[in-house]
């Protein structure tokens, strides 16, 4: 199991979000936000906040950048870039940004695919010193690194795995309301299609809601035109949670159903949570610290620590865990162990079983039980050795008739008047075309690996007829026959 922190610190205020993965379910071990002007700093403030957490050692801790101080763009590249969108990427940007491409850190997503075959990416790209300011800032709070740092819009994506409602059919926004700015992420049947921040947010109400409406009606209609789908549904987070009648405002304004992102998690509250008091059931107020939570645990979704500020796991990552791979190696050695022992166990089974299987085959072959290999071995060659020659050669009339259909071409038109085997002797007498194909036949049949000293002794012609009439004489000595003499000889 993996515990991991999401921290979002939003202008007056730090929020973190303490999730562990369990066996197919995610829990939460506690919710807290501290108001940064309680203390001395953004840094003690979030150092208060994640103390009031910890339940033991934390794996990783995860943020996010600020989304006003983070550039989005969706470029389109021909599908035979497929391949190499990770190096074009940075001369497309290089046009789109208003910075210099060496001062940014980037990542990227990959969108559907239009019906043309271009591929279209959604680039997320910040300065790399306000992502190394981030991550500073962390470090002095927590003496730690986060080990990713997202996109505030892109990271609300997340929220899919634990919100049965954002992973249906259809096209809807989640946004997220912060003190000083919105967040807003459109999906598309649970997959991200676009993301943006506004600046404006709670503790610009209510004087600035008819800006926000207008901000966020320029929003949707732009996501419209641009992907070519409605958002059907809004589902509100973060702090407009505890803003009363928000919703309603909302969808009066802007058109489109309204809801707060209250119900149906799937997240489960730790029943060994150390501080009642970190726990409540308002998820949705924790919207965003949950999103990088979760994106810790799956291992998922943008990470700004690119390039020269990728994240180096050190030694003391490696002693945290030396307990764990000490009980892994250990499990490890005794599985390895049990293997071998299993093993040699089957094979002394085994070779048991065929010590008696040659035992009773050697009784009823030899008439004595012989149980060691090399003595059934010496056994086995003296019965060899005691066994009568056969006296059939190896190759008899019939073999003789194959051997000549064989060898003769067949091209060449040949009759066979007479076939004589005996003794090792063979007397052929044949008609062919002309008296040369006599000696061809001679000349194959003698290449017969049983048949040598082939010579035609007469050739005469055919009366009535412009035929040749040969006969031929040859003798047979295969190997097989000499192999058996050679043994005979011996004996």
């Amino acid at each position: 199991m993996s515990k991991v922190v999401g921290i979002d610190i939003d202008g007056g205020q730090v929020r973190a979000a303490l999730l562990r993965s369990a066996y197919r379910k995610i829990e939460v071990l506690g919710l807290w936000e501290e108001n940064i002007v309680d203390h001395d700093g953004v840094d003690a403030a979030l150092a208060r906040c994640v103390a009031e957490l910890e339940t033991g050692a934390v794996d990783s801790v995860m943020t996010t950048a600020d989304g006003l101080r983070t550039f989005i763009h969706q470029l389109s590249f021909p599908k035979t870039a497929e391949k190499r969108l990770g190096e074009l990427l940075p001369f497309e940007l290089e046009g789109e940004l208003p910075v210099e491409v060496d001062e940014i850190v980037f990542d990227w997503v990959r969108l559907p695919t239009f019906e043309s075959g271009e591929i279209p990416v959604m680039a997320i790209a910040a300065k790399e010193d306000h992502v190394a300011s981030r991550i500073q800032l962390v470090k002095d709070a927590l003496g730690r690194e986060p080990e990713r740092v997202g996109c505030p819009g892109t990271e609300l994506q997340q929220l899919v795995q634990v919100h049965s409602e954002l992973s249906g059919e259809g096209c809807c926004a989640v946004l997220n309301f912060g003190w000083e700015q919105v967040d807003i992420c459109f999906l598309v049947a649970g997959k991200l299609r676009w993301a943006r921040s506004l600046g404006v947010g709670v503790g610009d109400f209510p004087e600035a809601g008819t800006r926000a409406v207008a901000l966020l009606k320029q929003t949707l209609a732009a996501f419209a035109v641009a992907q070519g789908v409605q958002v059907q549904k809004i589902w509100l987070c973060g702090r407009a949670a505890a803003m009363e009648g928000i919703s309603e405002y909302l969808m009066a304004q802007l058109g489109v159903d309204v809801e707060l992102l209250s119900e149906a998690w799937s997240l489960t509250k730790a029943a060994e949570a150390q501080k009642e008091k970190a726990l409540t059931s308002d998820f949705g107020k924790f919207a965003k610290p949950i999103a990088s939570a979760l994106g810790g645990l799956r291992g998922r979704g943008v990470d700004l620590r690119t390039g020269p500020l990728a994240f180096q796991r050190g030694y003391s990552h490696v002693k945290a865990r030396l307990p764990l791979l000490g009980g892994l190696a250990t499990a490890i050695l005794v599985s390895f162990l049990f293997s071998v022992w299993a093993e040699g166990r089957a094979l002394g089974e085994e070779n048991k079983a065929l010590t008696q299987s040659l035992g009773e085959l050697t009784k009823a072959t030899f008439g004595q039980s012989i149980e060691n290999i090399d003595d059934a071995e010496v056994a086995l060659d003296a019965a060899r050795r005691k066994k009568s020659e056969d006296p059939m050669p190896y190759i008899d009339g019939f073999g003789v008739a194959v051997a000549l259909s064989e060898t003769i071409p067949h091209e060449l038109v040949h009759d066979i008047e007479e076939l004589e085997v005996a003794k090792g002797k063979v007397k052929l007498r044949g008609i062919v075309s002309k008296a040369e194909d006599a000696q061809t036949v001679a000349q194959r049949f003698g290449e017969h690996r049983c048949v040598e000293d082939v010579k035609v002794t007469k050739i005469t012609q055919v009366v009535n007829s412009d035929k040749e009439r040969y006969q031929l004489e040859a003798l047979l000595n295969c190997p097989e026959d000499g192999k058996k003499k050679k043994s005979g000889g011996s004996r």
